[in-house]
């Protein structure tokens, strides 16, 4: 019975209302926005969002900064193109080898992959990686957070974890040599109690080699 009402909650999240109301219920949103905040103090010229979902952080991301978004959910850019027609979106795969040969942007950005990594294989993440790399400059970071199981994770901190949609939920070593292999500089730091759900996530900022 719990599979079978994951895997509906599952099939329910992958529409636009559905998944800004669960967002919002379990403070995904209100995480993501404090991320985001911070990160916009680099002051960094452009803002790619990458995995952008319904791009609900432009809300709070400057008029002067240039925002990206970029999904492979044509739902879920549809939603963000109606709330937010001011900026740029573009649906891509972001786990496919070159998923930014059709992205005319590059040069100096922070760019994130929140609650990203999870949902792609190692193969499919590495291209991830690389595609930032590619894209980056010497002055740009990437900064990454996904859902993580460490020694000490809770009983039902671990059961949100091992029950998201994403199935590639890796420990900070696997992702830290992700990271190291494409090109990049990591550091990380595990964080608890950001969600309204019991949840341990690992935020992993990275800088050009």
């Amino acid at each position: 019975m719990t599979n079978l009402i994951v895997k509906t909650a599952h099939h329910f999240l992958k529409y636009d209302f559905m998944y800004d109301l669960y967002q919002n219920i379990v403070g995904g949103v209100a995480y993501r926005n404090r991320i985001v905040g911070d990160l916009t103090k680099f002051e960094k010229p452009v803002f790619l969002d990458l995995g952008c979902g319904t791009a609900s952080v432009c809300r709070i991301i400057s008029k002067n900064i240039k925002y990206f978004g970029v999904d492979n959910s044509r739902i879920y850019l549809n939603r963000a193109k109606i709330d937010f027609p001011e900026n740029s979106f573009t649906q891509s795969d972001l786990g496919q080898f070159e998923w930014n040969r059709n992205i005319a942007i590059n040069g100096t950005m922070v760019a994130t992959g929140l609650g990203l990594l999870h949902h792609l294989n190692d193969d499919q993440a590495t291209n991830f990686l690389t595609g930032c790399r590619s894209i980056l400059d010497q002055n740009s970071l990437l900064f990454t957070v996904d859902p993580v199981i460490i020694t000490g994770t809770g009983k039902i901190a671990k059961w949100f974890a091992e029950n998201d949609r994403g199935q590639f939920i890796r420990k900070p070593k696997e992702l830290i040599m992700l990271f190291e292999k494409s090109g990049f500089e990591p550091s990380y730091q595990v964080r608890k109690n950001q969600f309204r759900i019991p949840l341990d996530t690992i935020e992993i900022t990275a800088l050009i080699k």
